[in-house]
């Protein structure tokens, strides 16, 4: 989505926009989010995250920089009951705000 988002959060939030919704017969998920992020203070950093049904999906991904730089996230999780699930991105920052523009968010169930 073509937009910029901000956030000042220091726990997890939701991205506004990235989330969507699947119903499966099968147990994996893959995530994939690419984006333009950065910071607004030296030496902090953003966190980014997915979540299936909000159990957060491995790894945690960090990105430090406080010029507006591409970012990208991969996320794997497996062991999901077969039925609808909602997958979202969330995201927080350890200090000033975190800035986001211009992203792709997917999702892909794998048999």
């Amino acid at each position: 989505a073509s937009r910029i988002d901000t956030t000042t959060s220091m726990s997890f939030v939701n991205v506004p926009g990235a989330v969507t919704f699947t119903t499966t017969q099968h147990r994996t998920f893959l995530v994939e989010f690419f984006t333009s992020a950065r910071v607004t203070v030296p030496g902090e950093h953003i966190e980014l995250r997915a979540t299936v049904d909000g159990v957060p999906v491995s790894p945690t991904m960090k990105y430090t920089g406080t010029e507006l730089s591409s970012v990208a996230y991969s996320g794997f999780l497996v062991g999901v009951a077969p039925g609808f699930h909602t997958v979202r991105m969330q995201w927080r920052v350890t200090g000033g705000s975190a800035i986001m523009e211009n992203r792709n968010f997917i999702a892909w169930v794998v048999p």
